[in-house]
């Protein structure tokens, strides 16, 4: 949780019979929601009908790439000998990787406006 996320592989265990058994994202409960005093936290499914097969996708896609975004950031600021020891080189060489491909792609969409160079 303490980066606002966690992903689990079962909603059901969370919400009961209120849903099917689907994958879902536990997060804080937003302050202002009624609920919130009593239950800290909340969970929300991905679709997982077929008529949202590729949103359901598209969520997944997305977590998962945010997590790899968290875990490559994490090595370069605070281990940076790790990844200098295992190529020898930049630790900011770790976002070349093709694991890494769609995550670049994605951080230049988002920062597109701020004219940066990559």
């Amino acid at each position: 949780m303490k980066h606002g996320l966690l992903v689990v592989p079962n909603a059901q265990v969370y919400l009961g019979a209120k849903t099917i058994n689907a994958p879902a994202a536990v997060i804080e409960t937003p302050a202002h929601h009624p609920d919130a005093s009593g239950n800290p936290f909340s969970v929300l499914a991905i679709p997982y009908a077929d008529d949202k097969l590729k949103q359901r996708l598209d969520s997944i896609h997305f977590v998962q790439a945010n997590l790899r975004l968290i875990a490559g950031l994490t090595v370069v600021m605070k281990y940076p000998e790790v990844a200098k020891k295992r190529k020898k080189a930049d630790p900011l060489e770790i976002f070349k990787a093709p694991q890494m491909v769609d995550i670049v792609n994605f951080v230049k969409q988002v920062t597109a406006k701020l004219k940066e160079p990559w």
